[in-house]
């Protein structure tokens, strides 16, 4: 009972690429809230009478600048166990609406009303789609409003476990919504870009890298005493100071313009990154790491191009995701957000949304620091109580980038007038923090697993390379 055009055997997939247009298909149970959500999604409500809910309703609608195609099921009917073969091949005439393909699937379950007809849905979507469906299905849980103010992992390990185990076949992607506050588009942005990473990392090469061992769920591992890289043997000769012992990986993260180049260099005490502060365009393009002994460890810290830029193609940030990933291999002690002072927050809560898709929700919760920037560019009236104050008072659209990632920030002093040693020795106090509070080690997944892997297997190669050339010489 598979669609012809979901069949998988093509050679096209059905799926349609990221353009200034994006589709989705919603389906879900009956009572799953699929046209409020719809309106949430598109801000505008529906016409269209309650009465049609038996056949598939295609609405469109803009958000940001971007077209938005979305096309409701038709509500699922259950008999004896199995759907309705009429409602069956109404859902698939879905994917005649969306085409050339839609970019993601959501498949809506209401917060706290998870049934056993729910534990049903994936495998009648691959009855209906075809068995690839679900690496392109996302959980999208309504009825946000009814999390009554507990956190979301706190209610997704109390909910059914067929819950998680749904949202484990759909590869750990899921989001909340809350129809309730529709005037609220930040939800919406950040499933828009949930759902863009996911698109962009469905790049095979890549997602076998990130994905395939562990169906993305990252775990914290090795310990920091012996977390020495195989590369530290490029760190100048640290004299007779015995204690360096490990070394400390940072990775600097952020849109253009946020300050990182200067930050890596500030950290480091030396111009090792190259900035040009009244540049107007991204200084960094491609990712850098450097390494230096500071105040008695190595650090290295590695400097990324802005990969949250929605205009990157998905090879671009394909590209440089798997650069920020080898670089930072077996795994970053910390990543350090930063997040310009003078500068209103517009995307940053969304990148910290990509960050979290792409890495997993511990790489913020445990192993993001806030790193405030460009302190020396606000005015003298907004220092006066001190630049904490200021955020705490004025910036809450700061606040809520602190919040996300458990109260770890940093602001960054630089400038003729700042005493910048003493800063960056509180910076790495908070580091060793971060890294003790997540249990003394670094963070890794199985994408940086897999790059230590090759980067260990590419020793080995070179190794025998120069054995077989001195033989030959």
């Amino acid at each position: 009972a598979c669609s012809p055009a979901m069949s998988g055997h093509t050679a096209r997939s059905p799926y349609g690429s990221w353009g200034p247009e994006v589709r989705l298909i919603l389906v879900g149970n009956i009572g799953c809230g699929k046209t409020t959500s719809a309106d949430t999604i598109l801000g505008q409500p529906s016409h269209v009478s309650g009465g049609r809910s038996r056949s598939c309703q295609r609405r469109n609608g803009t958000f940001d600048h971007r077209s938005l195609v979305l096309v409701e099921a038709p509500r699922w009917y259950w008999s004896g166990g199995k759907m309705e073969e009429s409602v069956r091949k109404e859902t698939q005439r879905a994917m005649t609406l969306v085409a050339p393909g839609p970019h993601a699937i959501l498949l809506l379950v209401p917060v706290n009303q998870f049934t056993e007809m729910e534990g049903q849905v994936p495998a009648e979507l691959k009855e209906v789609f075809g068995e690839e469906v679900l690496g392109h299905t996302m959980v999208l849980l309504t009825c946000g409003d009814y999390l009554m103010g507990s956190k979301e992992e706190e209610y997704l390990q109390r909910e059914d476990p067929g819950l998680r185990q749904i949202i484990a076949q759909c590869g750990g992607r899921y989001h909340f919504i809350n129809n309730r506050q529709q005037q609220n588009r930040e939800q919406v942005q950040q499933l828009l870009e949930k759902i863009k990473f996911s698109f962009i990392l469905k790049g095979k090469e890549f997602m076998e890298m990130l994905f395939l061992s562990q169906k993305r769920s990252c775990t914290i591992s090795f310990p920091l005493a012996s977390s020495a890289s195989s590369s530290s043997s490029s760190f100048p000769p640290a004299a007779s100071d015995t204690s360096v012992t490990s070394e400390l990986r940072l990775v600097l993260l952020g849109r253009s313009g946020s300050g990182k180049s200067t930050a890596g260099n500030i950290i480091l005490g030396q111009e090792v990154f190259r900035t040009l502060p009244d540049s107007l365009t991204a200084v960094t393009q491609d990712s850098e790491k450097k390494k230096k002994v500071v105040e008695g460890r190595r650090v290295a810290v590695v400097d990324t191009a802005d990969w949250f830029n929605s205009e990157k193609t998905p090879e671009e940030v394909r590209a440089q995701i798997s650069a920020c990933v080898t670089l930072s291999s077996p795994g970053p002690h910390v990543f350090l957000f930063c997040v310009p002072l003078d500068q209103p927050a517009k995307s940053e809560l969304q990148a910290l949304a990509a960050l979290e898709f792409v890495f997993g929700r511990e790489a913020v919760q445990k192993h993001t620091v806030v790193l405030f920037t460009h302190a020396d560019q606000l005015k003298a009236s907004e220092k006066d109580d001190g630049v904490e104050a200021y955020i705490a008072a004025q910036r809450t659209d700061l606040l809520k980038l602190v919040e996300r990632c458990r109260d770890r920030f940093h602001v960054l002093e630089w400038g003729s007038d700042g005493p910048e040693q003493s800063n960056v020795s509180e910076l790495l106090e908070k580091v060793d923090q971060t890294v003790q509070e997540a249990g003394g080690q670094y963070y890794s997944c199985p994408a940086f697993k897999e790059a230590e892997d090759r980067v260990r297997q590419r020793q080995v190669e070179i190794v025998r390379e120069r054995k077989r050339n001195n033989l030959e010489e």
